[in-house]
């Protein structure tokens, strides 16, 4: 009826994991919002799903019995929360959980009616690529915010995960901004459109190196945390990405190479004035920058000094340019302006691969 005497510690870790994955549950879902506990031989395997992504954690146990238990995450968790280190014994009767904790606090729980838990994937993965999953991750959060949130066209909300010319490349987009990111020395192949929502949920995932394959459109990432081992199923987006390297311009009327700090400052006091998506004017002239705006707040106008080349006027959405800013990691940043209503390629100097574009406002 399942037993297990296990850390409180590390099982407090795993649910944190869990409930990320199982908050996705609308108030309409079927599905109750819980976990599914299985002991299985010398492990507790913990399940969580959405109905489309899965996360099965797998720790040791230090004794128990087989069985299974479909447990609310969320009253577990805080019944383990701020306990002392140590183990706890979780130990099912009928249709009810007994937690105890030390030798002093004793819970019990309802169980929900584990024959509803959905029906586990096929989880065999024969082979696939090591990855270290801390650069993965910073990957998708470079270009993840890009995406769009709700868009009939599905690739546009989605992180393009995909191989090229010895590249790991990450891009999205929501059709008016476009983040690329690419990771160079990429030994492997890889070709999966992830849903831009599953950011939160793999940022829980270990930093450490993983194995990660895609099969049937499935993206799998296999972490070994120890004592834990990790395995995210996300289910890709079935759709064909656009030919992102098209409209990447590579002749410019104008550049700017400007302290990316400065920049961010005085773009931020601008939009303080302004809705966060309120049009900046953005003036090249010769060694100085001009931005400008006007809201019903008022009206605002900042210069600085940069080197330049070439002359425009182009007018940009604030909210992009202060995203860029916070994701580009280097002293300097570079615009280039290909026209006053083609992209502009926003990125850092120090890393040709890493770059936004954003198309001006008419």
């Amino acid at each position: 009826m399942l037993k297990a005497v296990l850390d409180r510690e590390t099982l407090g870790d795993v649910l944190t994991r869990a409930s990320k994955l199982v908050s996705r549950l609308g108030k309409g879902a079927f599905l109750q919002p819980g976990v599914l506990l299985s002991v299985e031989g010398e492990n507790l395997v913990v399940y969580a799903t959405d109905m489309d992504n899965w996360v099965i954690q797998r720790m040791p146990i230090y004794e128990g019995e087989e069985g299974k238990a479909y447990a609310p995450v969320k009253e577990l968790m805080n019944v383990l929360k701020g306990a002392d280190g140590g183990s706890v014994v979780l130990e099912r009767e009928d249709s009810v959980l007994t937690v105890k904790i030390g030798e002093d606090a004793v819970y019990k729980m309802n169980l929900y009616n584990e024959e509803e838990f959905p029906a586990l994937p096929d989880v065999k993965v024969e082979e696939g690529l090591m990855v270290d999953m801390e650069e993965l991750l910073k990957g998708i959060e470079k270009v993840g915010w890009c995406a769009s949130k709700d868009d009939p066209r599905p690739f546009l909300t989605g992180i393009y995960l995909h191989t090229r010319d010895g590249e790991l490349r990450f891009v999205a987009s929501d059709g008016s901004v476009l983040g690329f990111y690419a990771r160079p020395d990429f030994s492997g192949d890889l070709d999966v459109i992830l849903p831009a929502y599953v950011q939160g949920i793999l940022k829980t995932l270990p930093k450490s190196k993983g194995i990660v394959s895609v099969k049937d459109g499935v993206f799998h990432a296999s972490i070994d945390d120890d004592p834990v081992n990790v395995l995210a199923i996300v289910r890709g987006i079935d759709d064909t990405y656009v030919d992102y390297e098209g409209i990447v311009p590579t002749e410019f009327v104008a550049e700017v190479v400007v302290d990316t700090a400065l920049l961010k400052r005085k773009i931020d006091r601008m939009m303080a004035l302004a809705p966060d998506t309120y049009e900046i004017d953005l003036e090249v002239s010769e060694g100085e920058i001009t931005l400008r705006t006007v809201s019903p707040k008022g009206e605002g106008v900042e210069r600085l000094k940069a080197e330049t080349t070439g002359e425009i006027k182009v007018r940009l959405i604030g909210s992009h340019i202060t995203r860029m800013l916070k994701y580009i990691d280097a002293d300097s940043v570079r615009l280039s302006f290909s026209g006053d209503s083609t992209p502009v390629k926003i990125g850092p100097t120090t890393d040709d691969r890493h770059f936004y574009l954003t198309l001006p406002i008419a």
